[in-house]
This record gives structure tokens, C-alpha cells and sequence, in this order.
């Protein structure tokens, strides 16, 4: 039998799986750009900013679920979790657009 609260929990994992994937990409462009001197730095700030955004989100909804649904003490776990992987993947966005700003800098400086 499902619980009302399995579908936004259910929800929050498709959410950090397209972060993860976004993650990806964003770590993906920025190593390609410093092995290959390509500046892509507004690329990398563009996936960046969605982290954060999609990071914000999450949490949104982590506190919708805990108001909503006053969950048992194994969801709230769950929902913390979730909280700490969407909060490490916008920090890995902005390490990638660090990582980019620095390339870039040393590509201007060449």
C-alpha cells in the first residue's frame, strides 16, 4: 500500500537524478574546456545557475513534504538526505565554474 508521502518523495528523487545528471554535465564541460583551452565559462555559469535553482527547489519541497505530512522519523532521514545531495551538487556546480574562472583567466593571460 503506497503513502501520500511516497509520491513528493518519489518526486524529490527524480529532482536530484536530473541534478546529478546536470552535475555531470557541467563537471563534463568545464575539464573539457581546461584540457582543450576552450573557454566555457558561460556555459558552466548557465548549469551553475540551475543547480543552485534546482537546489532551491528541493528544499522547497523537502519543507512542503515535512509540513504537509509530519513524517515518521525514517522519511525524515530520507528528506535530509535528499536536502545534503542537492546542497553538494550546486557546490559541485559552482567548484566546476570556479574551475572554469581560473581556466579562463589563464586562457586570457596566454
Amino acid at each position: 500500500m503506497s503513502r501520500i508521502i511516497d509520491a513528493g518523495l518519489e518526486e524529490l528523487s527524480t529532482m536530484l537524478h536530473r541534478m546529478g545528471e546536470l552535475t555531470y554535465d557541467a563537471i563534463s564541460v568545464s575539464l573539457d574546456g581546461c584540457l582543450h583551452d576552450v573557454g566555457v565559462y558561460a556555459r558552466v555559469s548557465e548549469m551553475s545557475d540551475m543547480l543552485v535553482s534546482m537546489a532551491d527547489q528541493v528544499e522547497d519541497k523537502t519543507f512542503e513534504l515535512i509540513a504537509r505530512f509530519q513524517p515518521v522519523a525514517s522519511d525524515l532521514r530520507t528528506i535530509k538526505s535528499y536536502m545534503k545531495i542537492a546542497y553538494d551538487f550546486a557546490r559541485y556546480g559552482r567548484y566546476a565554474l570556479d574551475e572554469t574562472s581560473i581556466s579562463d583567466i589563464s586562457l586570457t593571460r596566454a
